[in-house]
């Protein structure tokens, strides 16, 4: 089945009514340059342009990945606190979108911690973002081997995700306050497996 344009829309009929509205949504930005995906080529062609190697392609695609996931794990964080508390959930959005600087100061923090971890092969003496950096072990297998292709296919899935709950969460919300009541984490993660099933799809017929 190609997936050129994502699952046919009479496979999405199959999703529950939340998956199915978020999935939409989703598309609705496809032909325009404004679709997530598109923005991760974006996004993906600037890092490329801005490296002057092949070691240091990955070293920024590894950086902004955990940049990205750490963002998104925040974004995971703010639904279900929204889901517990719409009676004021859109100044929660409007003050956390006012808090970014605060907020990019930590997730830097976090990121260098987490590249020290790999650029020494695992090992860490202690820092304030040991607990996470287990997430991170998946990875030192391609980190040694310079696989290019798992981290291009990564990057793009994370900036892709990234890009569509960062618009979920500033659009569709304040547009569908309603729809604040279903934002579970179960949700989400569908849509996040949903997201990296396209990429997948789009980079095996590219």
């Amino acid at each position: 089945m190609s997936m050129e344009k994502g699952y046919p829309k009479k496979h999405r009929a199959g999703f529950n009514p939340e998956l199915k509205a978020l999935v939409d949504y989703f598309h609705q930005f496809e032909s325009t340059q404004e679709f997530a995906y598109n923005q991760a080529l974006i996004a993906l062609d600037a890092l490329e342009k801005s490296a002057s190697t092949p070691q240091e392609i990955i070293e920024f695609m590894m950086e902004d990945i955990i940049f990205t996931a750490l963002y998104t794990t925040i974004y995971e964080e703010l639904f279900s606190a929204l889901r517990s508390n719409q009676d004021v959930a859109l100044p929660l959005i409007e003050k956390f979108s006012e808090s970014s600087e605060e907020r990019d100061s930590l997730i830097n923090t976090h990121t260098q911690n987490h590249m020290n971890f790999i650029f020494r092969g695992g090992e860490c003496n202690g820092c304030t973002s040991c607990e996470g950096h287990a997430d991170l072990a998946p990875l030192l297998v391609h980190w040694h081997k310079k696989d290019m292709d798992y981290f291009i296919r990564l990057y793009l899935e994370v900036q892709s995700i990234h890009c569509m709950l960062e618009r979920v969460l500033y659009e569709y919300l304040p547009m569908h306050p309603d729809f604040m009541k279903v934002v579970n984490p179960e949700l989400i993660n569908k849509y996040r497996l949903y997201i990296a099933d396209y990429v997948q799809g789009r980079l095996s017929n590219s």
